[in-house]
């Protein structure tokens, strides 16, 4: 019995220590200061089949002591990266594609969407970033939705 016991404990202890059992905990304050209010921004490509997405801007003073993971929104989940101020993540949509090429490829080679564990509202989003390699996680809510960008067409010769 104390040997059944044992090696119970040990499993468990194992198993502890494992991403299966990772409480996807959000963090009450994050790594940063908010140096304005958090934005998101739809945008489409002026020629055919250019592609279209959503950019999401977390405006913040210099990041300092934590490394930028990903960003959750929408249900997917993308690079986050630090530029011109502001923690930025480009979510790629399926508007504005060209629809005859993706017609003759396997659906399966179209799944290369990284899907969010998190369940979010329209206008939330969850910053994945790291402090001594250890994941954290922080909900913003109340993204600020901004005029969608059209962008020009490419020049005719």
């Amino acid at each position: 019995m104390k040997t059944k016991s044992l090696s119970l404990l040990i499993l468990f202890s194992i198993f502890s220590h494992c991403k299966v059992f990772d409480p996807l905990t959000l963090q009450k304050t994050p790594p940063f200061t908010l140096s304005q209010t958090p934005y998101y921004q739809a945008w489409i490509s002026g020629m055919f089949g250019g592609g279209s997405g959503i950019n999401v801007f977390i405006p913040i003073e210099e990041p300092k002591h934590f490394r930028l993971d990903s960003l959750h929104f929408r249900e997917q989940k993308v690079k986050a990266v630090y530029q011109n101020k502001s923690i930025f993540a480009c979510f790629k949509t399926t508007d504005n594609q060209n629809k005859d090429i993706l017609e003759g490829i396997d659906n399966s080679l179209l799944s290369t969407v990284d899907r969010s564990p998190f369940s979010l509202k329209h206008d939330a989003c969850i910053l994945s970033y790291q402090i001594n390699n250890k994941r954290y996680y922080y909900k913003i809510e109340d993204l600020q939705q901004k005029p969608s960008i059209g962008y020009p067409s490419a020049p005719t010769d």
